[in-house]
């Protein structure tokens, strides 16, 4: 499956589900992927898998240490052991406004990710009802070129997280790294 040809996608947590899984779709709803949280484990740890009964795993996201306040997380393709990129939250600059950074397999900078509004940021801090009412939005930039948004769509029960990519007309961001960002967003934001 080739993630790339595809510029909207929709992941969202699967409902009474014991720890955090995830299913991922394209905009017509089509399911591509199955994603679970390996639990009871020191280290962060998600799989995606191309089935239900998730025999065939497709990517997987690995916290590089147990407990880091500034986390990388490589995410490698399954079948080929490849490091896809890295992942890397930025701590301290998280505090108010969340900032993330997507790194080459070489550590070099792919794109900036970071909440839409410092203004909106510290309030969703504070208020967190406030997310019920205006949506959470991860601009992703390279330089001054905005490439696309991450938008948690949050509801009661559980959340989805639409990505737009369809600026990124020159697929710099690799999906399979949008879809592993989501996810992590998602997992650690609510830590």
């Amino acid at each position: 499956m080739d993630l790339n040809q595809y510029d909207e996608l929709l992941l969202a947590q699967k409902m009474l589900a014991l720890g955090n899984k995830y299913i991922v779709t394209d905009a017509g709803s089509n399911v591509l992927l199955y994603s679970k949280q390996k639990l009871f484990r020191l280290k962060e740890d998600f799989r995606f898998y191309t089935d239900q009964a998730e025999t065939s795993e497709f990517l997987k996201i690995s916290a590089q240490n147990i407990i880091d306040f500034s986390g990388k997380y490589t995410v490698s393709d399954s079948s080929s052991g490849a490091v896809l990129g890295i992942i890397k939250r930025e701590g301290l600059r998280s505090l108010l406004r969340g900032k993330w950074l997507i790194l080459s397999p070489s550590e070099e900078m792919i794109a900036e990710v970071h909440e839409d509004s410092i203004v909106l940021a510290v309030l969703r801090r504070v208020f967190d009802f406030i997310t019920l009412v205006i949506p959470v939005k991860f601009d992703i930039v390279k330089g001054d070129t905005a490439l696309g948004v991450i938008e948690k769509k949050r509801a009661l029960i559980r959340d989805r997280y639409y990505i737009d990519l369809r600026n990124d007309t020159g697929k710099v961001i690799d999906r399979r790294l949008a879809v592993a960002l989501s996810v992590l967003l998602d997992s650690i934001n609510r830590q």
